[in-house]
Formats: structure tokens, C-alpha cells, sequence
């Protein structure tokens, strides 16, 4: 699992892995940032359902 810390009105943000390695991130804009946001929980969810088949 992992976890997405940001906060509004900033354009970085930063993934704190399950292994504890943080990955920071800066965006263009908000549209971009939330994009990332929403494509990495994606997969996120996605391996923790294929890690629980």
C-alpha cells in the first residue's frame, strides 16, 4: 500500500511507499497533479487486489 500526502493549492506532492521509499512530485498545474494522484491510487488498488487474489 501506499500513501499520497498533498496538500491544496500546491502543485507537488508526495508517495510514501509500503517499503518506505518516498517518491515527491511537482505537477504543471492542478489539473495534472490531480490526474497523477488519481492514475497512481489506480494502480495502487489494483496490485493490493491482485496481492489479495
Amino acid at each position: 500500500s501506499a500513501k499520497v500526502s498533498t496538500k491544496k493549492g500546491e502543485m507537488t506532492f508526495t508517495v510514501n511507499s509500503a517499503n518506505g521509499e518516498i517518491f515527491k512530485f511537482k505537477a504543471f498545474d492542478v489539473r495534472e497533479k490531480q490526474l497523477w494522484i488519481d492514475r497512481i491510487r489506480a494502480v495502487v488498488e489494483y496490485q493490493a487486489q491482485k496481492l489479495g487474489q
